[in-house]
């Protein structure tokens, strides 16, 4: 590391770390202001800034770096966070991160792009109690067919005001915002990404978001992919993409989308009508038993 502060409550401001292994390292309940980290190379773990739990890196650039093994342009202990941050143009060959974070952090108003990992890579990674809001996604890729590569990737972490652009490099896998379990994803703009705009496995909520001209790398993608079971999508509106909505999975909800010019509309029976079924529930009545599609509109 250019700056290696292993102590608690260390405060680092207007610093420039360049041409070195890893950038700046500091300590539980630190700061890292306005700082710049630019040509990062390392044969092993390099990071640009690596922050203690509880601490802030605030206003910071990192920026040219490349890694044998992983490549981390911010990462954040657990609660943690980063804001009005630029990280861009990191290499790994096996994976990249540009934001990751071990739990409860926050990423908010970062711009991330230029990210390539020869197996994967993603842009932002945040783990339980995480929020990513306001941050700027673009040209993250994996380079290998097999690799996979997400804009935003989270699990139990809630994703609200972001736009992701343009991921997936070669990879035949990944999304734009992929949410694991117990998620939220609302109110984000996602275009053109390789794969999916949105990805969503288990227990989650995606709603009032807009994904257009996603799956030019495969027929199976989707504006909104739902690949498990217990998911709420509502009110999203997607426009120009493979399918509107694809459904791999059985028991979730989707509610008031609007589907437009999709090469499919989507794997989801629509409806522009609220079935009888639910209108007029019988005693055994299960809202489970199928995917139903409320007041959806494709046009």
């Amino acid at each position: 590391f250019g700056v290696h502060l292993e102590g608690v409550n260390n405060r680092v401001v207007g610093v420039r770390a360049i041409g070195c292994g890893s950038g700046i390292f500091v300590g539980d309940n630190s700061r890292v202001e306005s700082c710049v980290v630019s040509g990062i190379s390392s044969t092993d773990f390099g990071y640009g800034i690596s922050a203690g739990q509880g601490s802030g890196v605030e206003l910071c650039v990192v920026h040219d770096g490349d890694s044998d093994i992983v490549m981390t342009g911010i990462f954040l202990g657990e609660g943690a966070s980063a804001r009005r941050c630029v990280v861009r143009d990191l290499n790994a060959s096996p994976v990249v991160y540009g934001i990751a974070g071990e739990g409860r952090n926050i990423a908010e108003r970062c711009a991330v792009g230029s990210l390539q990992g020869n197996d994967g890579a993603a842009g932002i990674q945040l783990a339980d109690g995480g929020e990513v809001r306001q941050c700027s996604v673009q040209g993250v890729s994996a380079a290998t067919a097999a690799g996979g590569s997400q804009g935003i990737y989270g699990n139990g972490v809630r994703v609200e005001q972001c736009a992701v652009y343009g991921c997936g490099g070669s990879s035949t896998n990944g999304a734009g915002i992929y949410l694991f379990r117990n998620g939220v994803a609302r109110e984000n703009a996602v275009r053109g990404n390789r794969y999916s705009g949105i990805e969503a496995y288990q227990d989650n909520l995606v709603s009032r978001n807009v994904s257009g001209l996603n799956g030019n790398g495969s027929d199976g993608a989707a504006g909104v992919e739902v690949t498990g079971e217990g998911n709420r999508i509502e009110e999203n509106h997607l426009v120009l993409n493979h399918y509107g909505v694809r459904d791999a999975a059985t028991n979730s909800f989707f509610m008031r989308n609007s589907l437009h010019a999709n090469t499919q509309a989507g794997s989801v029976a629509s409806t522009n009508h609220m079935p009888d079924s639910l209108l007029r529930p019988g005693p055994d009545f299960n809202a489970l038993a199928t995917p139903y599609n409320f007041q959806d509109v494709i046009w």
